[in-house]
């Protein structure tokens, strides 16, 4: 499809969508859109997947990420009396 071209349908279409419907390939846009969103909806599973594993593992390096708020009391105060 040459670049070009006026505005029509065939610009929000993918370019290997409209080569097969060149083509003459029946059904082939829609196969080609079902494995694009196949691909997309994995990638975003790897990157949930990936993003559960470092917060884990940073849980799991720093400890609980909410204290109790009087210890933290405790602590200032030990703290500022030191000083």
């Amino acid at each position: 499809m040459p670049w070009n071209t006026g505005f029509t349908e065939d610009i929000i279409k993918s370019p290997f969508t409209l080569a097969f419907e060149r083509i003459g390939i029946p059904g082939s846009g829609t196969v080609i859109n079902l494995v694009v969103l196949t691909a997309v909806l994995s990638v975003l599973n790897s990157i949930s997947l990936g993003v559960i594993l470092v917060a884990y593992g940073l849980r799991k390096a720093f400890g609980p990420t909410q204290r109790d708020p009087e210890q933290v009391v405790r602590e200032a105060e030990t703290r500022s009396e030191n000083e």
